[in-house]
């Protein structure tokens, strides 16, 4: 997996070219950046957002992009002023919603993925 880190301030969207940050890659590249990446394949998605995230129009355009790409999505907008607000769970009521939502999320796309657990254990009846 390859980290970007912002060290400079030149926006990783402007990507004109491969950085040390980036691992070599440039920010357009597809493996550093799911909005120019093929997502086709990709299991349901849920991408949460801020109402006053300046990202807000990433996540939207990912939503759209994973869709175009045939993925099932759901997106959530919390009206929050704050990106990756989920760090406030402990005195920011609906950042505790926000996780409740994931990991209810993740439990009912997990239930619909795995397989039966006869098939599980190796019986055959």
């Amino acid at each position: 997996m390859v980290r970007a880190t912002r060290n400079s301030s030149r926006s990783p969207r402007q990507g004109d070219s491969p950085t040390p940050t980036l691992a070599g890659h440039r920010a357009d590249d597809p493996i550093i950046n799911p909005l120019r990446a093929d997502l086709k394949g990709l299991p349901t998605l849920l991408v949460q957002a801020a109402t006053g995230d300046e990202r807000l129009a990433d996540a939207q355009e990912l939503v759209e992009r994973a869709t175009t790409h045939g993925v099932d999505v759901r997106l959530e907008v919390y009206p929050v002023d704050a990106h990756v607000f989920h760090i406030f769970w402990s005195f920011l009521p609906l950042a505790s919603k926000a996780f409740r939502a994931a990991g209810d999320f993740v439990r009912e796309h997990r239930q619909n993925t795995q397989e039966p657990a006869s098939s599980r254990r190796g019986d055959t009846a």
